[in-house]
């Protein structure tokens, strides 16, 4: 497969001056990020992460963030990310099984938590010294099967998982999601689910790809008050966190001025579309999966409410079939690399590429 356009790179041409990432103290315009990029991914050697090497993270959403994520991607160093929510002792058990040297954490961890041999760096210091450069030396391109992000998913078993997903699977969960749902400059979206979850990861590609904004809010349990503050005009959403907001009469304003709302991460009750269709609210529900690099189906704009009952239609650059056990199954561009433990990947595909996803459904 032909490489791809490394997406800051390619974001700072097409969008230059326009925002691309938004903040409470700033915001930074698509040369700035990309500049911000080149100078941290240059930064990586210099600590002594090269290429091939895994780097953990531990941390919750902050704009470092994304600017260390994507410097890793230009440096061809996979990132694996671990939930703040997780203890330290897991974080140490999970980092060293995955052959992790350093971990880049926030705040949150104490001075006492124990991560054994892993080097620990906080994210503040990680990225310090990174000033807006030009992006002129950033690559242009990144093979499509390079490892980018391990990411873990509990799956059926409720035991956790690493799954390895390639950039070309980031990018064309962007590239097929934007098709369906259009995010481009001028528009904003919410960072309202964390980044170590793929449907928050797939916002920065989203973004990158369209030339929209992403929004860091600074409370991110105050959704209609950063709704409302910043502008957003897209949101990705669980049930819960939407029924939430249907329930605050001061979120009625906010979330009128929303072009698209993305619902998804399990079932959402018929009563919670109801309402949300009385309202005449943006929505679209959605499935997706951490190994097919977020959404596989979606419903588009203008979805009747008989359509928004179902998960949608299936989005380009994924293959969507349902066993003769009425099983779900998944392939296409979008579909993950396989499970890593230790130095071993595992592809639980079959002879034809197919992933089964463990969910049922029909078609």
């Amino acid at each position: 497969m032909a490489p791809l356009p490394f997406l800051p790179n390619e974001a700072s041409r097409a969008f230059g001056s326009r925002p691309a990432l938004i903040t409470a103290d700033h915001s930074f315009s698509y040369e700035q990020y990309a500049g911000l990029v080149s100078a941290t991914a240059h930064k990586l050697p210099l600590a002594g992460i090269n290429p091939g090497q895994r780097l953990a993270f531990y941390l919750s959403n902050q704009w470092q963030y994304a600017i260390a994520l994507m410097a890793c991607l230009h440096q061809r160093i996979p990132a694996v990310l671990f939930s703040p929510k997780l203890p330290p002792a897991r974080v140490k058990e999970l980092a060293q099984r995955l052959n992790c040297k350093m971990l880049v954490l926030a705040g949150h961890a104490s001075a006492s938590d124990d991560f054994g041999n892993l080097r620990v760096v906080n994210i503040s210091s990680f990225c310090a010294g990174a000033t807006e450069t030009s992006a002129a030396h950033l690559k242009a391109s990144l093979p499509a099967d390079q490892p980018a992000t391990l990411i873990f998913t509990s799956g059926s078993t409720g035991t956790p998982k690493a799954a390895l997903l390639s950039y070309g699977n980031h990018y064309f969960s962007a590239l097929g999601a934007n098709r369906n749902l259009p995010f481009g400059p001028g528009d904003r979206w919410l960072l309202s689910l964390p980044l170590y979850h793929v449907g928050g990861l797939a916002i920065l590609f989203r973004a990158a790809l369209g030339g929209g904004a992403v929004v860091f809010p600074e409370n991110p349990r105050d959704l209609a008050g950063a709704i409302a503050k910043y502008r957003v005009t897209h949101v990705s959403l669980v049930a819960t966190q939407l029924y939430r907001l249907l329930q605050d009469p001061a979120a009625a304003k906010p979330l009128a001025q929303l072009k698209a709302i993305l619902i998804g991460g399990s079932a959402i009750p018929k009563s919670l579309i109801d309402r949300a269709v009385e309202l005449g609210l943006p929505i679209h529900t959605t499935y997706g999966l951490t190994e097919m690099a977020s959404q596989v189906t979606t419903t588009p704009p203008g979805a009747s409410r008989e359509m928004l009952a179902t998960s949608g239609r299936c989005l380009p650059h994924r293959q969507l079939d349902i066993s003769p056990e009425g099983e779900i199954r998944v392939k296409g561009r979008t579909r993950f690399l396989g499970y890593v433990d230790g130095d071993k990947l595992v592809q639980p595909f079959d002879a034809q590429g197919w992933f089964a996803t463990g969910d049922l459904g029909y078609m």
